[in-house]
């Protein structure tokens, strides 16, 4: 007997945290990665690129893709085209020492305790909270049935800032 898909566990829910602030994102869609205003989570490094990588959940784990980008995507301080990743991964976007960071853990829920993060699509990073505010880009994300957004901590030296791309409660 071959394996079905359904023999597989569901892959679980990561928190995706850059700079401290963090969003869940969980399995059942790709999250698209870049500096194009539509991605599911925005990074505005000039080194990042437009459409730069993919998360995806299959098979009961997470990869990372990359789609072509200039400068590259980096799992753990290595380049890569693609890799499993997880909680405990590090990605670096444009380049492996400084590039934008994003840190991948389990959910409060997966390790036991209560969960408070943010649950949904999508995260904005490096841009102003004022600035996506007045665009209205946060208040609908691909695939949110409901209104609503939050905007969260200024920007901090790096001009780094976090909006989540999140239904209102």
């Amino acid at each position: 007997m071959g394996e079905h898909p359904s023999e597989h566990p569901a892959a679980p829910e990561l928190v995706l945290d850059v700079d401290g602030a963090s969003t869940v994102i969980a399995p059942g869609r790709t999250y698209r990665i870049g500096r194009d205003p539509d991605s599911d989570v925005v990074l505005t490094d000039a080194r990042v690129s437009w459409h730069h990588a993919v998360l995806r959940a299959d098979d009961g784990h997470w990869t990372v893709q990359d789609e072509h980008s200039t400068n590259g995507t980096f799992s753990d301080g290595v380049r890569v085209s693609e890799r499993d990743v997880g909680p405990g991964s590090v990605l670096r976007f444009g380049h492996p020492a400084d590039g934008p960071r994003v840190a991948l853990s389990a959910t409060r829920a997966t390790s036991g305790g209560a969960s408070r993060e943010r649950r949904g699509p999508a995260a904005w990073f490096g841009e102003s909270p004022a600035r996506a505010r007045r665009t209205g880009r946060h208040a609908r994300p691909r695939g949110a049935g409901e209104p609503g957004g939050r905007s969260g901590p200024p920007a901090d030296d790096s001009g780094t800032a976090y909006v989540p791309r999140v239904p209102a409660d």
